[in-house]
């Protein structure tokens, strides 16, 4: 808004004398003298400033607010080491920093870059014989068979069929089989309705689970004391529409306060409800995932819940 200055104008006034002489129309008389009129200039008085007046502010004027404020925090030492570690191809020591990293309070940023470098890795690990792979070589001798072999290697005979790409259970004399060098477990984390497969401690794969209404999914150390396929529920064979639990059942043993749970599948219609609180207690997946866990779990797999 454009100040606004206050000015006095000062009249001019002229004054005029009357004159009452007569004059003769042929005799020249002097002309009077003029009366001189002094004229003053107007003095500007002095004004006191208005105080300035904010404007309004218009309410469709877009306002540009000041950037907040950035604040850093510092990176998860495991997750700075397993990317050196990578780095240098390094891919064991990387393994296990990040499995370390998955315990920290990531972003979901960082915890997707450790999930997807985690893969890259057990494409490498997961599957090789060599010195740095979690298999090692078997030769078949008289009198083995893929049971006999499985259950001195801490495994199961689907498992070596598996990485063996065996089309049935016949072995032959002499020949070299690829067996599991490391030991297997589960990890189940009830706050994030997840569920880490793991070899030697480090991680291998993550499987999306469906737990206990009202947080009623026991808490503690178990191990799987049985494998059924196609198993029962109640009275309800495998097949019957009100079946629950899926194709494959995982037994759980633990406090023997704490019986009749297991890992199992559903009904393809309660795939949805898998990350929410949906079972009576026991840890549910999809049947794809359970399947695969059947394949390559033995009894007496270590399993740990925790929140």
């Amino acid at each position: 808004m454009s100040r606004l200055s206050l000015l006095s104008f000062a009249p001019l006034v002229l004054g005029a004398v009357a004159c009452t002489t007569t004059q003769h129309p042929l005799v020249s008389t002097p002309a009077p003298e003029a009366t001189v009129i002094e004229i003053v200039p107007a003095v500007e008085p002095e004004v006191e400033a208005a105080p300035a007046v904010s404007e309004p502010m218009d309410p469709f004027e877009e306002t540009v607010e000041a950037p907040a404020e950035v604040i850093e925090t510092e990176e998860d030492p495991a997750l700075t080491l397993g990317r050196q570690f990578f780095d240098e191809g390094d891919w064991r020591q990387a393994r296990t920093a990040f499995t370390q990293a998955l315990d920290a309070q990531l972003s979901f940023e960082q915890e997707k870059e450790v999930l997807d470098l985690l893969n890259e890795i057990n494409l490498k690990l997961f599957s090789s014989a060599g010195d740095e792979g979690d298999l090692t070589t078997y030769k078949v001798v008289a009198g083995d068979t893929l049971d006999k072999i499985a259950s001195a290697n801490t495994t199961t005979w689907e498992m070596l069929r598996r990485l063996n790409g065996l089309k049935n259970n016949t072995i032959r004399i002499g020949q070299e089989l690829k067996v599991p060098k490391g030991t297997l477990s589960l990890r189940v984390n009830k706050t994030r309705f997840n569920m880490d497969l793991l070899i030697n401690g480090d991680f291998v794969k993550r499987y999306r689970v469906g737990l206990g209404k009202d947080g009623c999914t026991p808490e503690g150390e178990f191990v799987i004391k049985n494998r059924i396929p196609h198993p029962q529920d109640g009275t309800y064979p495998f097949g019957d529409p009100k079946h629950r639990l899926g194709s494959h059942w995982l037994g759980l043993k633990g406090d023997p306060q704490h019986q009749g749970y297991g890992i199992h599948g559903c009904p393809y219609e309660q795939y949805g409800e898998i990350g929410t609180e949906c079972s009576l207690g026991c840890v549910r997946v999809t049947n794809e995932d359970v399947e695969e866990l059947y394949e390559i779990l033995p009894p007496g797999t270590k399993v740990t819940i925790s929140k």
